[in-house]
């Protein structure tokens, strides 16, 4: 932060979503659905919003005694102002029914500090002109649009909140029951060894030369689409015309040779058209630059998940990445 100017803030906003939490159960849930800890200015409003959200999460109640006990245990509680810091955020709220007003004001506070931090890491960056330019401009987008995402940018992430997650996670498989819980291939046989594509893999499909690789990612490509998922599919070596007239043979049970030729009859015309009308209707994205870069694909991919969501990546092939 830029030195001699005051951040960004709101106290009262600040004080006025503590003193709702304390005062309305419903508000604790709707607060920590809208705001992290980061987004407070003040460390002892961190540690408030801290110790409610822990207590939320445990199944325990927030009160002024519950919270000043998760304060005491912590180690925090005179940091924070003591229990008559606590006592007084009662006092400080206009109405528990603008939270989500005030909880607004706290993040849109956050997120003018953090611009003005990530700015000044830019600005700082290129008047020292150290890396490549591609790499800064790179880090400047990944900046920028990890603020816009509500994202915190080289964060550390507590065991605690892994632990939830993880735990989320076992739950949503137990739920499954065997069944498929992560994206569907389209390939029955697949899917119930891996229940699915899941978040963040990375599968590599490996073969000889000719035996099919490009088809059937496509054809997996394909069907993601088709059930609703974003997909990002970098071709550095097929041009995207000729993938969709993959996309046509494989959906619409053309033969390949008589659709390169042009002799496709009644049948196979209403076929081909069915199916373009179904792809036209996904978000199925094709990039045939045939110079990408590893830092082209990241960023490509990252500019369409900020604007369309982004489910599935597909690169074909990964040797043709250049360095």
């Amino acid at each position: 932060m830029p030195e001699g100017r005051v951040p960004p803030q709101s106290i009262e906003a600040e004080l006025s979503v503590l003193g709702s939490m304390m005062l309305k159960p419903a508000a604790v849930s709707q607060a920590v659905e809208l705001l992290h800890a980061e987004d407070f200015y003040r460390q002892a409003h961190r540690a408030v919003f801290e110790a409610m959200e822990l207590l939320l999460r445990n199944g325990e109640p927030v009160d002024i005694v519950t919270v000043t006990e998760s304060l005491k245990k912590s180690g925090l509680l005179e940091q924070v102002g003591g229990i008559s810091f606590l006592a007084n955020l009662t006092n400080t709220v206009p109405s528990t029914a603008n939270l989500a007003h005030y909880a607004k004001i706290v993040k849109e506070k956050a997120v003018l500090r953090a611009l003005i931090d990530a700015s000044t890491e830019i600005a700082g960056a290129a008047y020292e002109a150290s890396e490549d330019i591609a790499e800064q401009l790179d880090d400047a987008e990944r900046k920028i649009l990890a603020i816009a995402g509500g994202q915190t940018t080289g964060a550390f992430i507590s065991a605690k909140e892994v632990v939830f997650d993880a735990v989320d996670r076992v739950s949503e498989l137990a739920k499954a029951k065997g069944g498929i819980t992560g994206l569907s291939t389209g390939l029955a046989t697949l899917d119930s060894v891996t229940r699915g594509l899941q978040p963040s893999d990375l599968i590599i499909v490996a073969a000889r030369p000719a035996m099919g690789k490009t088809a059937f990612v496509l054809n997996v490509a394909t069907h993601v689409a088709l059930q609703g998922g974003t997909v990002a599919f970098f071709s550095l070596e097929m041009p995207r015309e000729q993938l969709m007239h993959r996309i046509f043979c494989a959906e619409g049970q053309i033969d390949a040779t008589r659709l390169a030729r042009g002799e496709l009859d009644d049948e196979e015309w209403e076929r081909l058209v069915k199916v373009a009308d179904r792809i036209m209707k996904t978000k199925l994205y094709f990039d045939d630059t045939s110079s990408t870069t590893v830092l082209d694909i990241r960023t490509r991919a990252r500019r369409l998940k900020a604007e369309h969501g982004l489910d599935l990546i597909a690169i074909d092939y990964l040797q043709l990445i250049q360095a």
